[in-house]
């Protein structure tokens, strides 16, 4: 992976502002790295071009709804997700799937402090600093929760790090970054600039796409749902 120095280098020889071989004075460089680090935010908010979804573990805790996840003093110190992709909680070494729902659903469920040792949907509220998970039913005994999600992308700290992105990265943010210079300057963008943008985009997004499987594990019936747990209709 390149510097944050290379790439501005390199996008500003794209737009023609330096020559081959210059390289960009401080202030511009400055402000490139502003505006490289806000697309690297951006980037991450478009779930296929944000390659990181690892798989991440906390226990429960019984009679314990709410759990922190995020980098200062919560239940799980890690970066804080920007969204779950799934979960599932694990029980003598079988895993038992858990339904991510909205915060509309979560709030129509009268008593949330019913429990069970398989707790089987759970709202995500991304909150800041720290997102919260939100378990329905509350769990009663301390398995362990697993979840993937997505993750922001690492920012440039300065201009000479080295940041740690797959391969396809380094042109992305070169044509990406020479487009919002264009922007910034009041220039037209130029149409081999955008397409190669576009061309760079689509290749990671499809390096990065993951197949969404079906689920079985609960079926839905007017006027209620059936939970494979308690076998009956709720």
């Amino acid at each position: 992976m390149s510097t944050a120095q290379e790439i501005i280098n390199r996008s500003l020889r794209v737009l023609g502002v330096i020559g081959a071989g210059e390289t960009a004075t401080s202030d511009d460089s400055s402000d490139a790295l502003d505006v490289l680090n806000q697309m690297l935010q951006s980037l991450s908010l478009q779930g296929m071009a944000a390659y990181r979804c690892p798989l991440e573990t906390f226990n429960l805790v019984a009679n314990q709804i709410s759990y922190s996840v995020g980098p200062t003093g919560a239940d799980l110190v890690t970066t804080r997700p920007l969204k779950i992709l799934d979960g599932y909680v694990r029980l003598n070494g079988i895993d038992y799937p858990v339904q991510l729902v909205d915060a509309p659903v979560y709030d129509s469920y009268a008593k949330k402090t019913v429990t069970t040792n398989l707790p089987d949907r759970c709202f995500y509220d991304p909150t800041l600093t720290n997102g919260t998970f939100y378990f329905y039913p509350m769990p009663s005994q301390a398995n362990a929760f697993y979840f993937r999600s997505w993750k922001v992308l690492e920012s440039f700290a300065s201009l000479s790090e080295d940041v740690d992105l797959p391969q396809g990265y380094d042109r992305l943010l070169v044509y990406m970054l020479a487009r919002e210079l264009s922007l910034e300057d009041g220039k037209a963008i130029n149409p081999d600039v955008e397409r190669l943008y576009v061309e760079a985009l689509a290749n990671l997004k499809r390096m990065n796409h993951r197949a969404i499987n079906g689920s079985t594990w609960e079926v839905s019936k007017p006027g209620g749902r059936y939970n494979i747990y308690t076998d009956g209709w709720r």
